[in-house]
């Protein structure tokens, strides 16, 4: 027996309530834990010409205070947007693509860059935690040991900071809050979404704009963050933007592939996001903002768009990064060359961590076991690291055959496969490093099983890895296919 709409509607009441009383305590104990403690333990500090914590005190006593008002305003105010959107939600109820405003309205807010005032805000924090442990550290010298190992982490952290509240000030201030126009609505799973861009004059100094659309899985709810499920990469030319004394306008248009999930808000099972992000390099501070984008599966008259895989295999080879090669090989093959350090960015971040890991791992006072993890966890970072800076991987295919050779230094195995043991060549989707999917190429072959005559075993090898985006994974695999024989 189900349960009645009227019970239902008392839960989500009752449900309302409590929230309601948790978040008006909650804030009151923040404000009242704000302005009473921190006053008690900062006028403490000052008494003891502890001046450093003063301040820190007194910071985080004016954050918690504010803090503590946001909470008790958010109860007795509700936000407009949301009563806005509550609406739209039952005048569309089989329309989930209008039941945001912005998205209704067809007119969708930039965010990037974050909010300036949370660098600052961050800064001034981590500063102050350093300038305190600072302080302490001269003072006791002997007893304040570990305070050394808290610099060398809070100092570099502080900057980053800093130079993350400057970017974002100078981002804001030059180019303001950039509107994407939704042209078509929603954008449709094996259509289009079509667009236009505005944003400040100042686009003007640009070559071109890059674009970029993620289908994101958000699964934050079981703690597994963010993964990016599919992805696409345009570059929109500097004779599409149209310049006038108030902005630019710049039309953006993206296929969706048919087999692409639809917008879901996150919930159990987890919600689909479509970003979409937009940069074009420019002198000083570089242009860059977001926008969360409706994609939705609909009935149209137009036809099906073809999907990635299905375009013409050449259509990205143009475009084929400087390391990552293809050459003549022999008389009527091909050499694909995957090149060292093509990703520095990434290379870069994951060399950090490995210094960190092994820093940690190092200098701190651990208990054995962890120790022995952070060991296994710094040599796999450092690995890592180093076969981003100096691997190479090199595919030789002829008429029939094919061999891998994968090399560290100029040191690594080789090796070779008959093409009638071939049953393809398959993009896949591989890691995922910082804001960027990358994809591999899979050689996938059959051999017969010695134990079980007439049956065979499957077998997959990896013969490109880490190239930045599917168009050109799949032009490299068709590629290979023509040169080894198994595709016309």
């Amino acid at each position: 027996m189900g349960i009645s709409e009227s019970r239902k509607q008392r839960w989500r009441k009752r449900s309302e309530i409590f929230a309601h009383v948790f978040f008006l305590l909650l804030g009151a104990g923040f404000f009242v834990g704000g302005i009473v403690g921190g006053y008690g333990k900062a006028h403490a500090a000052f008494a003891r010409s502890d001046y450093s914590g003063f301040l820190l005190i007194g910071f985080m006593g004016g954050l918690f205070t504010l803090l503590g008002a946001l909470m008790i305003l958010a109860v007795f105010v509700k936000p407009k947007k949301l009563r806005v959107e509550k609406r739209l939600r039952k005048t569309n109820p089989d329309a989930p693509w209008m039941w945001k405003q912005e998205w209704a309205e067809k007119k969708i807010e930039s965010f990037g860059r974050g909010n300036p005032a949370v660098w600052w805000i961050g800064a001034a924090l981590f500063g102050l935690i350093g300038a305190k442990l600072t302080t302490d550290f001269s003072r006791h010298f002997h007893e304040h040991g570990n305070a050394a190992y808290a610099l060398g982490v809070l100092a570099p952290l502080t900057l980053w900071l800093v130079w993350g509240g400057i970017r974002s000030t100078v981002h804001r201030r030059r180019f303001g809050v950039s509107v994407l126009e939704l042209t078509s609505l929603p954008g449709r799973v094996g259509g289009t979404l079509d667009c236009v861009l505005h944003a400040s004059w100042q686009l003007a100094g640009a070559t071109s704009l890059k674009t970029r659309i993620d289908c994101i899985e958000d699964r934050k709810h079981d703690d597994q963050g963010e993964r990016i499920e599919w992805q696409s990469d345009r570059r929109v030319d500097r004779s599409e933007f149209r310049i006038e004394p108030d902005g630019a306008s710049i039309p953006i248009r993206f296929e969706i592939p048919r087999d692409a999930r639809p917008s879901r808000k996150p919930g159990a099972q987890g919600g689909i996001l479509w970003r979409l992000h937009v940069r074009a390099q420019l002198e000083g501070v570089d242009f860059h903002c977001e926008f969360e984008v409706p994609i939705y599966r609909v009935e149209s008259a137009t036809p099906p768009i073809q999907t990635p895989r299905e375009c013409a295999p050449d259509a990205a080879l143009a475009s084929v990064p400087t390391k990552i090669r293809v050459r003549p090989w022999g008389n009527s093959g091909n050499e694909f060359i995957f090149g060292a350090a093509r990703q520095p960015k990434e290379s870069l971040f994951v060399s950090a961590a490995a210094l960190i890991f092994s820093a940690v791992t190092l200098y701190a006072e651990l208990p054995g076991f962890v120790r022995g993890l952070g060991v296994l966890t710094s040599l796999t970072a450092w690995a890592v690291a180093l076969s981003l800076w100096f691997g190479v991987t090199r595919v030789r295919v002829t008429p029939g055959r094919l061999e891998v050779m994968r090399s560290l230094f100029g040191i690594g195995p080789q090796k070779s496969f008959d093409a009638w043991k071939v049953q393809g060549i398959e993009v896949r989707p591989g890691v995922q490093m910082l804001d960027r999917l990358f994809y591999n190429l899979v050689l996938v072959t059959e051999t017969p099983r010695r134990r079980r005559p007439g049956s065979t075993a499957r077998h997959t090898t990896t013969v490109g890895v880490r190239i930045p985006s599917e168009a050109l994974a799949e032009s490299l695999a068709s590629k290979m296919r023509v040169s080894m024989g198994i595709e016309g």
